[in-house]
């Protein structure tokens, strides 16, 4: 068997099958940054032991950025939608919170990831515009923000023209003009 030690508390044994390999996966997420002493002990059948130590320093990074891989519902890019409700769904690094931050503020988290480094977060759009981000999050610091979805909330109808005119011309033809509204939702016509 190999058995390992941190700071002198065993935190895993390896049966070691006599296939001369070992193993042990430290999960650094949880531990405190600053100095370990990691050290394995090797033992054959007869109990006798081989010791090796070595001299850690832990200073935990911070996570990478998340991914952003779907929307429920789903929406293509540039896609106009009429519903405010949504989540956004992605991965980041294990032992991560994740933040959803739309058009720059944070709207919702933080939310763990799950086991697999998954997440599933709701949200309201606003009307508008929304430019969505996630953020990742542990005691190592924040990741850079995650690629952007963009998504668009049109819960009604287009304000109407401005300044509208109209210039009689030759042979009974008027010539109208006018500007959109002067905020929100920009109309692709105006039916006259």
């Amino acid at each position: 068997r190999v058995e390992f030690y941190l700071n002198d508390t065993l935190v895993h044994t390896d049966p070691h099958d006599g296939d001369n390999s070992f193993s042990f996966i430290w999960d650094v997420i949880p531990a405190t940054d600053g100095p370990y002493t990691l050290t394995i002990k090797a033992f054959d059948r007869l109990n006798n032991s081989a010791v090796k130590s070595f001299n850690l320093t832990l200073q935990l990074a911070p996570p990478a950025a998340p991914v952003i891989t779907a929307t429920n519902p789903a929406i293509p890019p540039g896609k106009v939608v009429p519903a405010a409700a949504m989540n956004i769904i992605g991965t980041a690094d294990l032992g991560t919170e994740i933040r959803i931050i739309n058009n720059g503020m944070p709207v919702a988290g933080p939310v763990a990831v799950d086991g697999a480094g998954g997440f599933d977060i709701s949200l309201i759009l606003v009307e508008g515009e929304n430019r969505i981000t996630a953020n990742a999050q542990h005691r190592g610091g924040s990741s850079p923000k995650s690629n952007t979805v963009v998504v668009s909330l049109d819960t009604g109808a287009p304000g109407p023209p401005r300044t509208l005119e109209s210039v009689s011309k030759a042979s009974g033809v008027v010539d109208f003009t006018w500007a959109g509204p002067a905020a929100g939702e920009v109309p692709t016509g105006y039916n006259l």
